[in-house]
Parts: C-alpha cells; sequence; structure tokens
C-alpha cells in the first residue's frame, strides 16, 4: 500500500501517499536511488501539516502521465525554482530518461 484515497460525504477527494524513508531520507519509492531529506521533501500547508514538494509530485506523475499529470506539469513548471527544476531533471535523467519532460526542464532551467 503506497496511497490512501479518501473521500467527503460532499464528494471532496483526498490522496494520500505514503512514503519511504531511511533515517532522514526520503526515498522514491520506485527508484531508492532518489533520495532527499524527509525535510525537504516537503513543504508545510500550515504549521501542522506538511505535503510533498511539488517537484516529488510530479515525480510521481511522472511515470505514466495522463493529461491532468501533463496539465499539472505545464501549470507547475513556471513556479518551480530552479532547484527544484533541477532536482526534478536529475531524477527524472535516472528514473525515466526517455522521458519527455527531461527537455522541457532542461529548456526552462537557465545555466
Amino acid at each position: 500500500v503506497h496511497e490512501l484515497h479518501a473521500q467527503s460525504m460532499a464528494g471532496d477527494e483526498m490522496e494520500f501517499l505514503l512514503q519511504e524513508q531511511d533515517g532522514d531520507q526520503w526515498m522514491f519509492r520506485r527508484d531508492h536511488r532518489i533520495r532527499r531529506t524527509v525535510r525537504s521533501a516537503t513543504v508545510p500547508v500550515d504549521p501542522s501539516i506538511q505535503v510533498f514538494a511539488p517537484e516529488i509530485v510530479l515525480l510521481f506523475k511522472a511515470k505514466h502521465p495522463r493529461a491532468c499529470d501533463i496539465a499539472d506539469f505545464t501549470s507547475a513548471l513556471p513556479a518551480l525554482s530552479v532547484s527544484a527544476r533541477t532536482w526534478l531533471r536529475t531524477a527524472l535523467d535516472t528514473a525515466y530518461p526517455d522521458h519527455p519532460w527531461i527537455a522541457a526542464l532542461a529548456e526552462s532551467t537557465p545555466g
């Protein structure tokens, strides 16, 4: 079990991704070579809730991207920091070396 899905009585949906970690290192469950500190793998939504950083969510979406995943990548790309784009590009190079998002990340990252 790597994810849980919940739905409210009103029909609102939420997905919980369960993470794997080794000590203070988050590990991408599909390729354990891809790691980050748990602290840098998440961002706070409020003081009591942490969610995966956007670049990690995009890495999960990259395996078999659906139209909604491609739309998420396209809309998130301009908002990603240079370090987030670099991290995602490196992670995609490792896990999915022929992924089409690599070229888009290369074009959008200075240097």
